[in-house]
């Protein structure tokens, strides 16, 4: 279990509400009949580092408890592109399907996380924030364009935009919000040698997007874009604002059996009250 004095008080209530809602929901079976839970992660350390409170980081070890659990409690872990069909064509799923991804485009994706992933056969697919790439920021925490053609190779990652600089794209001016999206729609299928039909908003709050956004994607040629809103997707999801559970250190495999259970779902509530103002 969590240390809860060591975490900051917001996100201990966060826990705390969290844990009534969980205790409610445990006898139920049938928490994703009617949908998918799609996860998201950002960076796989090797070792966590204790001053990072910010929720993007997930030690190796601990993600791998992680898998661990999603095997052995029976659920069966799908591409985004299964996901896309059956929200689209209201195709048939397995029962407790589930979903990974990764935001941003850590190099550690590729030393830590593929190991892990490939030891479990789960596929997944990363959000490349393109300037991002060690070949564009000359940083080493980013993935470069051949480690991301390895990573193909592999059968198991898929690769979709999360925009060109990472930056909130409704404070962005329509002429570089356009920049921003096509270009990194267009950057990343020239290193990846294929169509990108999936989106990551940057952020990902119910802030972090609006109509004009959305209308801008779909124009681009996107089919579907994923905040980081927590809750299950199913066919009547707007295939622009589909959801994700924001998985990290924090995460423990009690607080991760929440996260799958719908403990947070309220969650959206408090988004979407929080960051009213930025949608239009």
């Amino acid at each position: 279990m969590i240390n809860r004095q060591k975490i900051p008080i917001k996100k201990s209530m966060r826990m705390f509400l969290g844990d009534i809602v969980y205790k409610k929901k445990k006898r139920r079976r049938d928490v994703f009949k009617n949908g998918i839970r799609v996860l998201v992660y950002h960076s796989i350390t090797d070792n966590l580092i204790e001053k990072e409170w910010e929720e993007n980081t997930t030690p190796k070890d601990l993600f791998d408890k992680q898998l661990k659990y999603l095997k052995n409690n029976g659920y069966v872990a799908v591409s985004l592109e299964k996901v896309f069909a059956y929200i689209k064509n209201n195709v048939i799923i397995p029962d407790n399907t589930v979903a990974i991804t990764f935001d941003d485009g850590f190099r550690n994706n590729y030393t830590n996380a593929l190991p892990i992933l490939e030891k479990y056969k789960f596929p997944a697919t990363i959000f490349i924030t393109v300037d991002f790439l060690r070949d564009y920021s000359g940083s080493d925490l980013y993935l470069n364009c051949s480690e991301i053609k390895n990573m193909i190779k592999s059968g198991l990652i898929s690769f979709g935009s999360h925009g060109l600089t990472h930056r909130a794209l409704t404070t962005v001016k329509k002429r570089e919000l356009d920049k921003e999206i096509s270009l990194s729609k267009e950057r990343l299928e020239n290193i990846i040698n294929n169509k990108t039909i999936f989106f990551a908003y940057p952020f990902g709050h119910s802030g972090s997007y609006n109509s004009n956004i959305k209308q801008m994607l779909k124009r681009h040629g996107f089919k579907a874009a994923f905040t980081t809103i927590s809750g299950i997707n199913n066919f009547k999801s707007d295939p622009f604002l589909l959801r994700r559970n924001r998985i990290s250190w924090l995460d423990d495999l009690y607080e991760y059996e929440k996260h799958m259970r719908g403990a947070y779902d309220w969650c959206a509530i408090c988004e979407y009250l929080r960051y009213k103002k930025y949608r239009i």
